[in-house]
């Protein structure tokens, strides 16, 4: 499963660079009116708290860590319908900072991304209520990789090859909801040494601000149309990425759903 999930991330930023060239040629065609465009908004979610069981050389097993701030953004992609007919949603997470206390010693240890590797994932709907939006009860699962910023513990990471697995149960996208965190080794920056591992947890979040019903946002372009050939273009490079879009879709849920 997280083999498959890790290329998400690339193929979410070639949807996202094409939907983009989409909507800037329709509102071209359009003679610079103010056009509605299917541009995903970034999302941020609010760490309510959560507890971290871990283990570190040099310190007493386990290590009982609780997170009490922090926040996640991220990238979403454009709702895709999945061969079982239930709507997806692709991510890339962009940022995450938390800080977490560690016990017994009382360590505050600081947890960020790691933006030398892709941290991605999807979304997918329990049930189908309506074609083309992602409804809820919904299922989250994201490989995410992290730095833990040295205090009075090690600086460490997981490596590009172990993704910290992370599965959430959403219920409703207004109201908190429930992850839990795999387990994963650490190991030191140059990756000879393995110093602990992460052994289970689970973290609450909220959303901070609701994103357009949608997931859309408003652009207004400038008026640069001239004639109908902008149109005749328009419609085109719609086709094509719709193209675009179905087949590497579809492609991308037959290997998740094989590899489950």
């Amino acid at each position: 499963m997280g083999e498959n999930r890790r290329w998400v991330g690339r193929y979410t930023r070639v949807l996202l660079a094409g939907a983009t060239l989409v909507a800037l040629i329709l509102a071209l065609g359009q003679g610079g009116e103010r056009a509605r465009a299917a541009l995903p908004v970034p999302i941020t979610f609010i760490v309510q708290g959560g507890t971290v069981t871990a283990n570190a050389l040099g310190f007493q097993d386990p290590l009982t860590c609780t997170v009490s701030s922090g926040q996640l953004t991220v990238q979403p992609g454009p709702v895709l319908t999945g061969e079982f007919e239930t709507d997806y949603q692709l991510a890339d997470i962009t940022s995450l900072q938390m800080t977490a206390t560690c016990n017994p010693g009382g360590y505050t240890e600081k947890i960020t991304l790691n933006l030398q590797q892709q941290s991605d994932g999807y979304t997918e709907e329990q049930q189908d209520q309506n074609p083309g939006v992602l409804d809820y009860p919904a299922d989250s699962f994201f490989d995410v990789f992290f730095n833990i910023d040295p205090t009075q513990l090690p600086n460490v990471h997981n490596r590009a090859t172990e993704p910290l697995a992370v599965n959430c149960t959403i219920t409703n996208i207004q109201n908190n909801f429930g992850c839990t965190l795999g387990p994963v080794p650490l190991y030191n920056q140059d990756e000879s040494s393995q110093l602990g591992s992460i052994k289970s947890g689970s973290l609450t979040f909220r959303q901070e601000t609701p994103p357009p019903p949608s997931l859309g946002g408003t652009a207004d372009y400038p008026d640069v149309s001239s004639g109908p050939n902008v149109a005749l273009l328009a419609g085109v490079v719609a086709i094509a990425m719709a193209g675009v879009l179905a087949l590497g879709g579809a492609a991308w849920y037959a290997r998740r759903r094989s590899s489950s």
